[in-house]
């Protein structure tokens, strides 16, 4: 296969009618993205790299299959400068591009994005969308290329191979240890060698296959040529055969059917079984249905009996006697069996609910996983900690693994090869509760394509759903209007227990970092008010701790004071709003008393809580 330079065809991808289009789209001159198309196209190519060296070439075919996959477009050099137009066309690209990556290497998009803002000086949110248009165009350059030369798997090494001499000035350190790797020097010194070796292994390996496969196709030729000579010779003797066997089989079947108790004589005889059955005369003008049995319709109470034996035949193999189930096997047609009745079901040995198995992982800003999980015994934890120990994650990982005796077989094993794409992820959080699958933190994202992902792989057996914050929060604030619906209907108590049961439904989601009151819950802090504000006028105040707890994201210290900060806002708007000021205190507890796992994003949400605490 010809060569190409990827570098140069990415960067001539984007031409200056198209730069000048993005550079009013992104606010920056043409001269800035010039230089961030050369840079992340080396950056992605380099990634690439990194990704295709390993010696089993497995991260080959994968990235190989994201090359040819339906995300990349092959036409993209000619249809780029329509693509931009348009703010559709833009997301469609972007989304492409992290889909591409994120599929089709090891390489973490999100590091990939922060690391080239860093080198280049520029903003974070607007490099992360370029690095996705630059992906498209680096991945539809080469699904073209390999298209036009017929390009295969054991080829791709090679071809990145030869852009080493182009990207190799974008290489540094840092770089080098974002991809796994101990220097830059490391990398120079190991990946371009080894790609060429790992191409010429596939190649071997390919042609193997082919003669294997050649091989094979000669073997089935021979025997079906033989098999046809040897018909043509023993065709006329096999055709009597044949006759012979349609001529017994056509008596068997007649005497079956004409005379049912000659059949039974005959078979009887022919197994050595002493006859029991008398053969009877059977006139020529009778009737062939004369013979069958006639059995009356089974009654209800008939049918709940077999019913019953199958319960109780059931339970005997779950732990039931033996007896039991020997004298199910012994039970009488339904036509002869006497009406029975129902066994108490105390009597029915039940089968000990099982807990679901549990997968729960959280993946830092360095890519590095902590997980926990629960599995049924032991070899299912050793399958685990088999596919953790695999390279690109194998020793940068954190695992908690329990084994319960009580909990189902852990399914989501077989499919840890589709999950390991998620495992390197960082800012992704994943918890698999049986079949039901929840994405958090960047694998939540629906422009990233990961719950298609997930739903292609892992199929319909699986419930695969998003966690999002502002719908958790909308649902709350739901529940709180019936909350506070339900106490009008139910008298307007005044009582401690039953007021804070009603305030603790809601949701106050500050944003990261922030202590000021969000606007969205400012309303629901309103109802609130009133409602303490009410009972004080009443004569029935109500003395509450404003109790605030945050999730264990940053530095303890700096949690515990931002917990204080937000418990004080959260009073002063109630007192603002007309609560006593004497019924209210605030109390930040920092990430103390989680009430979930702090792995995942549904779990800090709920540790990120407010409490309303009685008092005296």
């Amino acid at each position: 296969m010809k060569t190409i330079d990827l570098a140069h065809t990415v960067n001539a991808t984007f031409s200056n009618g198209v730069l000048k289009q993005l550079s009013e789209k992104f606010g920056l001159s043409s001269e800035i993205l010039q230089r961030l198309v050369a840079h992340t196209g080396s950056v992605l190519i380099l990634s690439m790299m990194a990704t295709a060296v390993s010696a089993d070439g497995v991260q080959t075919e994968t990235l190989f299959a994201s090359i040819i996959s339906a995300d990349a477009n092959a036409r993209i050099l000619q249809e780029l400068p329509d693509l931009v137009i348009t703010t559709e066309g833009l997301k469609t690209l972007e989304w492409a591009g992290h889909t591409l990556v994120s599929h089709g290497t090891q390489c973490s998009f999100v590091m990939l994005s922060d690391y080239i803002a860093g080198q280049n000086g520029l903003p974070v949110q607007a490099v992360y969308a370029f690095v996705g248009l630059v992906a498209a165009a680096l991945w539809g350059a080469m699904k073209y290329h390999l298209l036009l030369e017929q390009g295969t798997v054991d080829q791709v090494p090679m071809l990145l191979s030869d852009q080493w001499v182009a990207v190799k000035g974008y290489m540094n350190d840092a770089l080098a240890i974002s991809m796994r790797f101990d220097s830059a020097t490391e990398f120079a010194d190991a990946v371009p060698g080894q790609l060429r070796v790992l191409s010429g292994r596939l190649k071997r390996a390919r042609e193997e296959r082919n003669v294997t496969e050649l091989e094979a196709q000669v073997q089935e030729a021979v025997i079906a040529s033989s098999i046809r000579e040897q018909s043509r010779d023993h065709w006329g003797v096999l055709m009597i055969m044949l006759l012979g066997l349609a001529m017994t089989s056509v008596a068997v079947c007649a005497l079956a059917w004409l005379r049912p108790d000659v059949f039974d004589y005959v078979v009887k005889r022919v197994k050595g079984a002493p006859p029991d059955t008398a053969i009877s005369a059977v006139p020529a003008s009778a009737s062939v249905g004369a013979s069958i049995v006639a059995r009356p319709p089974a009654s209800e109470s008939q049918v709940a009996s077999v019913a019953s034996g199958a319960v109780s035949a059931s339970a005997s193999m779950s732990g039931a006697s033996t007896s039991s189930v020997s004298s199910a096997a012994s039970t009488p047609t339904v036509a002869s069996m006497p009406v029975a009745a129902t066994e108490p079901a105390s009597q029915v040995s039940a089968t000990p609910s099982l807990k679901d198995t549990r997968l729960v992982w959280h993946v830092n800003r360095i890519g590095a996983p902590t997980l926990e999980a629960t599995v049924a015994n032991e070899s299912e934890k050793a399958q685990l900690i088999d596919v953790l120990n695999r390279k690109p994650i194998a020793g940068h990982f954190a695992a908690d693994i329990t084994v319960d005796a009580n909990t189902k077989r852990a399914d989501w094993l077989a499919h840890m090869g589709d999950l390991l794409q998620l495992l390197m992820l960082p800012g992704v959080d994943v918890t698999i509760s049986g079949d039901h699958v929840e994405l958090g933190g960047v694998a939540a994202d629906e422009r990233l394509g990961w719950r298609n992902y997930l739903v292609t792989r892992l199929g319909s057996s699986y419930h695969i759903n998003d966690f999002n914050v502002d719908q958790a929060v909308a649902m709350a604030t739901t529940l709180f209007d019936q909350a506070l619906d339900d106490r009008h209907r139910s008298g307007d108590s005044c009582v401690a227990s039953d007021v804070t049961k009603v305030l603790m439904v809601q949701v106050v989601d500050f944003a990261k970092g922030s202590g000021r009151v969000p606007a969205a819950a400012v309303n629901n802090l309103s109802k609130s008010a009133r409602l303490l504000k009410a009972c004080a006028e009443s004569g029935k105040p109500v003395k509450l701790e404003i109790a605030v707890f945050s999730d264990n994201t940053g530095e303890p210290r700096a949690n515990l004071d931002l917990s204080k900060k937000r418990a004080e806002a959260v009073r002063t708007l109630l007192v603002e709003a007309g609560v006593p000021a004497n019924t209210l205190s605030a109390r930040g507890y920092g990430s103390a008393n989680p009430v979930a796992d702090n792995l995942t994003s549904r779990g800090r949400f709920s540790n990120r809580r407010i409490e309303f605490i009685a008092t005296q």
